[in-house]
């Protein structure tokens, strides 16, 4: 609560949405570990209230660092192997002008989460993520480049906040602008370039990738049976 105050003061007194990253918690027992604590984001409405707006929990965790796979992470404590709970694929978020998903960090990477954010009639993608981890290494700059290719399969808008940058819009065609150096404090105002276009690549999925693995093994299979 102590938090969520100043942010919801934040967006009452300049009447202007809100998005932040954060934590969420859920306990479901009176035991150490009866919790579920995920890498959520939130949307304060520009009354200053997050309470008419889903909370998004990060789907795609980063193994190790977020979650441990094939085990329960509470079973040992370990400086820096994470414990976040496996959020859902979350809904859309509304604001004035229009409604938009939320990519957290590195889930920029996983095509089919944009795609389905399109799908269900998102008019622009935000991707927010704490890149400080990478420092000064080539990283941050392959990070935002994954925004390029999310942004011209949907043909999509894309706003992009980085604690560390890079910061950034990336239009439908996958140009970035008024991109953010690395470890400068820096606002950004600027218009979001967007369509309302509907690709084969967002109806269909990746139908390239599937035809071209069935033809390969179809090759295959031809090659070895006129060997026999």
């Amino acid at each position: 609560p102590q938090v969520e105050r100043p942010i919801g003061a934040l967006a009452r007194a300049y009447r202007t949405p809100v998005l932040v990253g954060g934590l969420d918690y859920h306990r479901y027992g009176p035991g150490p570990n009866d919790y579920d604590s995920w890498n959520a984001a939130f949307l304060f409405d520009s009354t200053g209230s997050r309470a008419g707006e889903p909370v998004y929990h990060k789907h795609y965790l980063v193994p190790i660092t977020e979650r441990v796979p094939f085990v329960n992470p509470r079973w040992f404590n370990i400086k820096f192997c994470g414990g976040f709970t496996v959020g859902t694929l979350g809904d859309l978020f509304h604001v004035g002008m229009g409604r938009f998903g939320v990519l957290i960090c590195y889930e920029d990477a996983f095509e089919n989460l944009s795609r389905r954010y399109r799908a269900m009639g998102a008019d622009f993608l935000v991707n927010i993520t704490n890149d400080a981890w990478f420092g000064e290494t080539s990283a941050p700059r392959q990070h935002i480049a994954h925004l390029v290719m999310r942004a011209i399969e949907n043909r999509i808008g894309i706003a992009r906040a980085a604690n560390t940058g890079i910061s950034g819009f990336v239009d439908p065609l996958g140009r970035i602008y008024d991109r953010t150096p690395l470890d400068v404090q820096r606002a950004v105002v600027g218009p979001l370039v967007t369509s309302d276009a509907h690709t084969l690549y967002t109806r269909l999925g990746d139908w390239v990738g599937l035809l071209s693995l069935v033809g390969s093994v179809m090759v295959l299979g031809f090659a070895w049976w006129h060997r026999r």
